[in-house]
């Protein structure tokens, strides 16, 4: 975190803060508790036929940005 901020002031010459730009990628996989259909041609998922939801990886990736942008008292 030190050298962050060794970074950041010499970037800001000792201003105000930049504005912090936060982006994560996320990505809707089929729900795995929900039923299942598979397509009648090549017997995959019918991602059609399934609820999508966040993967779970991402969702916490969402998680931490939230928690980082509230650390950072942004709005």
């Amino acid at each position: 975190m030190e050298l962050l901020s060794i970074i950041r002031q010499k970037y800001t010459g000792g201003r105000r803060r930049p504005m912090t730009n936060i982006v994560v990628l996320i990505k809707q996989v089929p729900d795995t508790w929900s039923e299942r259909k598979l397509t009648d041609g090549d017997f995959t998922l019918d991602r059609e036929a399934a609820d999508a939801v966040l993967d779970e990886i991402n969702e916490r990736a969402v998680e931490e940005a939230l928690l980082i942008k509230e650390a950072q008292g942004a709005r």
